[in-house]
């Protein structure tokens, strides 16, 4: 793969295994093999402007609510008004199966999986 390839000529597909926390099965441990080189941040800016899945009289846009400035409270503080599902976060397995795990019961290591970068240049 060429090293001066530009973003948009790669596609990164992450392999991730998020439904790992569904089995009573141990994950092989990946720590000792698992090289952390180059991260990418992927997450996105929460706004108005960001899409969310409508569902009539359930779901709404993102809404930031100052409610402090530095001039008047000496402190910078907002308020959110959001729904779980919107924004960049993880879907735990006991949101779709029964008696499964929630995100605080999933380990950290069960999240990370090793990743598949095909280039289709």
């Amino acid at each position: 793969m060429k090293s001066s390839m530009k973003k948009s000529q790669t596609i990164f597909i992450i392999v991730t295994i998020f439904m790992s926390g569904c089995t009573n099965k141990s994950s092989k441990d990946y720590s000792r093999i698992l090289h952390i080189d180059n991260i990418v941040d992927l997450t996105q800016t929460l706004t108005p402007d960001f899409p969310f899945i409508p569902v009539k009289q359930l779901t709404y846009p993102f809404e930031l609510i100052p409610m402090a400035t530095l001039k008047e409270n000496g402190v910078e503080a907002n308020s959110w008004r959001i729904h779980e599902h919107l924004g960049t976060h993880i879907d735990a397995p006991n949101h779709f199966i029964e008696n499964q795990k929630s995100l605080d019961q999933i380990e950290l290591k069960g999240l990370i999986v090793p990743v598949v970068v095909i280039d289709i240049e």
